[in-house]
C-alpha cells in the first residue's frame, strides 16, 4: 500500500504500560525494540545518525538488534552505501537539519523498497513537507515520534552529551543549545508519562529559563495541536516534581577525587557513553571496554564501590571464574572426554557464556589495575586526603601552609596543583585573598597553562560566595556549624576510606531533606514552584533531578544509593545532565567563561 507523505501526520509513540517506572533506560529499550524495530516485520536495515548511533548501543546489544532480523546497520550520513533489495530501511534519527539533509538525499535515491522513520523528538511541518518532496518514489511507510531524545548511562541516570552550559551565560545566549536542553527533558519527560510539579533554583537564570519553558511547552503539547499529549491516563495526577539544580551551587564535588569505582574510572581514564578507552592504560590488546550494567554482573554490583573494598570482591570473582576454568567443561583436559554428542552439546551450549564471563573478568582486571597504577603514581592517597580537609575543614593558615607545599612539588601534576588551588579559593574566598594571589603566582611559575590559571578567578565569578544559593561549607548557619564539630567527632572513628570521602554532595542533602518534608524542605527564598495549582507539601513519589552544567558520577551514587534504601516502597529519583564532569572536564568549562561575559549580580532574576 502506497502513502503519500504529505498527507501524513507523525504518530507521537509513548509508552503502553500504565504504570511507568522511572527507569530511562527500560524506557528506551522499549522504543528500540518495541516500538521500533519490533513492528517492522521482514529483512531490515538500521540507518541511525551520531547520536541515536549511540542512544541506541547504550540500550540495545548487537546480539538482540540480530534477533529482530536487522542485518545491516550504518549511518544515514554514509553517501557510498549501495543499494539493497528486499530490505526495509528503519530510520532513527533526531530531527536536527543536518539528519533532514542526509534523509532527504536518502529518500531521492531509495536504496530501500521501504522507509520506516521513526524521530527522537517533535518533527516540525516544513520537515515533513521537506521529506514529502524527497518522496517521489513513495517508499516511505510511516512516521513516527518516538520519545528517547536523551543518552541513558544507567536507569536512574542520564544526559544530553552536551559538553557545557556556559554558553548559555549571560549575555551570550545560544539558542539551539538552549532548545536541546528542554527538547531532552521533554524528551524524558513522555518516555516517563510524567507531568510534573516543576521546581528551579532561584539563582540560577538559566535554571529559571529552563523551568519556564518546560511548563510552557508541557501546557502547549510541546508547541503542537495535541494538547493532551502530557495527559497518561489516571496517571495524569502522578505525583511527580522536576528539580531544576544549577552546577555552581556545588562546585566542590566535581573538583574532588572520589574514591568509588565508576567516579575513579571516569576521574582517571574517562567514561563516554559508558566506554572506557583503555589503550594508554593497559598493555593488553583491547582498545575499549564497555561498562553495561544490565549485562556486566559484576559492575551492577560494585559500580558505586569505595575502591577498598573492590579488591576482595575482584579477587572472588577470579576465583570463582579459575574454579570453573578448571573443570571438565571449559579446561583442556575437559574437551578431550568430550566423547559423546551430548557431551559435545553441553560444551557447545556453556562455552559461549565462559568466553562471556571471561571476557568480564579481564575487563575489570584491567581497570581496576590501571586504577591502581594511577593512585600510587600520583599519591593520590595524600592529594585526596588534603582536599578533604579543604571541603571539610576550617584552617586558613594550616591549609594554605599544605597547598603551598603540594603547589612546590616538582613531581605533582600540575593538573592536581590547581585542583588544590581552586577548592582553597572557594573556602577561603574572603579571608584568604593574599594567600590565593600567592598561589596563583605560584601556579604560573611552575609553567601551567594561562588559560587554566584563569580558572581560579573564573571559578569564583562562577561559583562563589555571592553567587552560590546555598552554605557548602557549613560556614554561616547555626546548623552547618553543628555538623561540621559532629564531622570532626566522627572523623576519628572512620576507615581509610571514609576520611577520604567526607564531603557530602548537596544533592545528598537534598534528597534527604526532600523525602522527609516534601518539596517544602526547599526553602523558599532559594526555590520557586511553579503551577499554584499544585502543592508543595505533598512528598513527590517520583523525582527527576536536572543538573544545569554538569553533573558528576558522586551525584550518581547518591541517587543510586537513595533509591536503594528506598527499594521501591518511597520516593524514586533519577538523575539528569547536560553531561558527566570530572575534575579536567569542568576546568575545561570554566576555561569557557572566558569568552562568555557573566551577568552583573545587579541583573540577576529574582523572583
Amino acid at each position: 500500500m502506497q502513502i503519500d507523505i504529505r498527507d501524513f501526520k507523525p504518530t507521537m509513540s509513548k509508552s503502553t504500560s500504565s504504570s511507568m517506572s522511572l527507569d530511562v533506560t527500560a524506557a528506551s529499550r522499549w522504543f528500540v525494540l518495541t516500538k521500533v524495530i519490533g513492528s517492522v516485520m521482514g529483512m531490515k536495515a538500521l540507518l541511525l545518525d551520531k547520536e541515536t548511533m549511540s542512544m541506541v548501543g547504550l540500550v540495545c546489544s548487537q546480539t538482540q538488534v540480530l534477533e529482530y532480523q536487522i542485518y545491516s546497520i550504518d549511518r544515514i550520513d554514509n553517501e557510498g552505501r549501495k543499494s539493497i533489495g528486499g530490505f526495509r530501511a528503519i530510520c532513527i534519527l533526531r530531527p536536527t537539519s543536518d539528519n533532514m539533509k542526509a534523509l532527504v538525499r536518502e529518500l531521492g535515491e531509495a536504496k530501500f523498497d521501504e522507509y520506516h522513520l521513526f524521530f527522537t523528538n517533535t518533527v516540525q511541518d516544513h520537515q515533513i513537507q521537506e521529506l514529502a518532496k524527497a518522496d517521489v518514489r513513495q517508499v516511505v511507510r510511516q512516521v513516527q515520534e518516538i520519545y528517547m531524545d536523551f543518552f541513558p548511562l544507567s536507569p536512574d541516570l542520564f544526559v544530553l552529551n552536551e559538553p557545557s552550559c556556559m554558553p548559555l551565560e549571560a549575555p551570550s545566549w545560544n539558542h539551539q543549545l538552549f532548545d536541546r536542553i528542554c527538547d531532552g527533558l521533554i524528551s524524558v519527560l513522555l518516555a516517563l508519562k510524567q507531568n510534573p510539579t516543576i521546581v528551579y533554583q532561584k539563582n540560577s537564570m538559566i535554571a529559571q529559563r529552563i523551568a519556564e519553558e518546560i511548563e510552557d511547552r508541557v501546557s502547549t503539547g510541546n508547541n503542537t495541536s495535541d494538547f493532551d499529549l502530557f495527559h497518561f491516563g489516571n496517571n495524569n495526577k502522578s505525583n511527580t516534581a522536576l528539580l531544576i539544580l544549577d552546577r555552581r551551587d556545588d562546585p566542590v564535588t566535581p573538583l574532588l577525587n572520589h574514591w568509588t569505582y565508576t567516579a575513579m574510572i571516569h576521574e582517571n581514564l574517562g567514561i563516554t557513553n559508558n566506554r572506557v578507552d583503555v589503550a594508554k592504560a593497559s598493555s593488553s590488546k583491547e582498545q575499549e571496554v564497555v561498562l553495561n550494567v544490565q549485562d556486566d554482573e559484576f559492575y551492577r554490583a560494585t559500580q558505586h564501590m569505595v575502591f577498598g573494598e573492590l579488591g576482595s570482591a575482584l579477587k572472588e570473582v577470579v576465583d570463582e571464574f579459575q574454579k570453573h576454568e578448571g573443570s571438565s567443561i571449559a579446561s583442556g583436559a575437559g574437551r578431550s572426554k568430550l566423547q559423546s554428542i551430548e557431551d559435545i552439546q553441553r560444551f557447545m551450549e556453556n562455552y559461549p557464556e565462559f568466553k562471556r564471563q571471561e571476557g568480564m573478568v579481564a575487563k575489570h582486571v584491567t581497570l581496576t589495575s590501571a586504577l591502581s597504577r594511577v593512585t600510587s603514581e600520583r599519591n593520590l592517597f595524600d592529594m585526596s586526603e588534603l582536599e578533604q580537609e579543604l571541603a571539610c575543614n576550617e584552617n586558613l593558615t594550616e591549609a594554605f601552609n599544605r597547598v603551598e607545599t603540594f603547589v612546590e612539588d616538582n613531581n605533582v601534576p600540575l593538573e592536581d596543583k590547581l585542583r588544590l588551588v581552586l577548592l582553597y579559593s572557594l573556602r577561603y574566598q574572603l579571608e584568604g585573598e593574599r594567600e590565593i594571589r600567592f598561589l596563583e603566582r605560584s601556579l604560573k611559575d611552575c609553567g601551567i597553562d594561562d588559560a587554566l590559571l584563569r580558572t581560579v578567578g573564573l571559578l569564583r565569578k562562577y561559583a562563589g560566595v555571592a553567587v552560590r544559593g546555598s552554605d557548602i561549607f557549613n560556614k554561616n548557619t547555626v546548623v552547618g556549624a553543628a555538623k561540621t564539630i559532629v564531622r570532626k567527632q566522627m572523623e576519628g572513628l572512620k576507615g581509610v576510606s571514609n576520611v577520604l570521602m567526607r564531603y557530602e554532595p548537596l544533592l545528598q542533602a537534598r534528597l534527604s531533606a526532600i523525602k522527609l518534608a516534601g518539596l517544602n524542605a526547599l526553602r523558599e527564598n532559594e526555590f520557586k514552584i511553579l503551577g499554584q495549582q499544585k502543592t508543595a507539601a505533598v512528598r513527590p513519589q517520583n523525582l527527576i533531578v536536572f543538573m544545569v552544567g554538569g553533573t558528576s558520577y558522586a551525584e550518581a551514587r547518591c541517587v543510586a544509593e537513595f533509591n536503594k534504601e528506598q527499594q521501591g516502597r518511597g520516593m524514586q529519583v533519577i538523575l539528569g545532565s547536560n553531561t558527566v564532569h570530572n575534575t579536567r572536564s569542568f576546568m575545561h568549562d570554566l576555561v569557557k567563561l572566558h569568552n562568555e561575559a557573566l551577568m552583573p549580580d545587579s541583573q540577576q532574576i529574582r523572583t
